[in-house]
């Protein structure tokens, strides 16, 4: 909470507070490496996080944690270098197979991430994490945007009404230039996800194509109050006075 509120400072403190009594408690770990990373102290959050995780970098849970920390680190050679043994020794593991698609993509590495997806959609076609994953950052990337809807409408099949999902469909939507069609799933995600910020800029994005530029500006404090995930900060404000100025 400490962390999604920004208060990076306070979420640390808890969680080494936390790990005096349980010191080798993974998700103490995790939070404490990553608020120390959010509050410039990137460097030292890692090298604790690499110490108290040790030999089980080697297990399922201490590399997702070590891949966290080096991604949220912008460390992503490191991310995928603790995820790719554990997926040689594990190769029909999908959980792995995922977090190492999701480490390339981060790293810019799509052709890697990509087969990731399609490896894990080739065991079990209906994975929707996967089928929504891969929609998404195709439609992100502008690239096989009839795929990437369709692979969007295969997830929301398995799981109807998922607010994640509706909003891969009215992104993919929106980068086919179906900006009409596009407002309504993501307005169903940006009501179901309210402190999602990248959900909230992609729906201010729709509603000023739109000439809701009112509306448009709303979110965008929105998405600049929200989580902060994923999102450019000083790219949103950016993109905020250029909509306020053309009201």
């Amino acid at each position: 909470a400490y962390l999604q509120a920004g208060r990076a400072d306070a979420a640390a403190k808890v969680a080494r507070e936390g790990r005096a009594a349980a010191a080798g408690d993974l998700g103490l770990i995790r939070v404490e490496a990553l608020a120390g990373i959010r509050a410039g102290r990137a460097a030292e959050a890692v090298s604790t996080a690499e110490t108290a995780v040790g030999g089980r970098r080697a297990q399922v849970a201490g590399a997702f944690v070590l891949a966290d920390v080096y991604s949220d680190a912008k460390r992503h050679a490191d991310a995928i270098g603790v995820l790719t043994p554990l997926l040689a020794a594990r190769p029909d593991d999908d959980a792995v197979a995922f977090r190492l698609g999701a480490a390339y993509d981060t790293a810019g590495r799509v052709p890697d991430a990509e087969k990731a997806f399609r490896g894990i959609l080739g065991r079990d076609p209906l994975n929707a994490n996967a089928l929504n994953y891969l929609g998404y950052m195709l439609a992100n990337r502008g690239t096989k945007l009839p795929e990437a809807l369709a692979l969007v409408d295969r997830a929301l099949v398995v799981e109807p009404g998922n607010p994640a999902y509706l909003d891969s469909r009215g992104w993919a939507l929106f980068k086919m230039g179906r900006t009409a069609d596009a407002e309504g799933p993501l307005r169903q995600a940006a009501t179901a996800l309210g402190g999602s910020s990248v959900i909230q800029f992609h729906f201010a994005e729709v509603l000023a194509a739109l000439g809701k530029r009112d509306e448009a500006a709303s979110r965008l404090e929105q998405a600049l109050k929200g989580d902060g995930v994923d999102l450019d900060r000083a790219a949103v404000e950016r993109r905020l006075a250029q909509v306020r100025r053309s009201r």
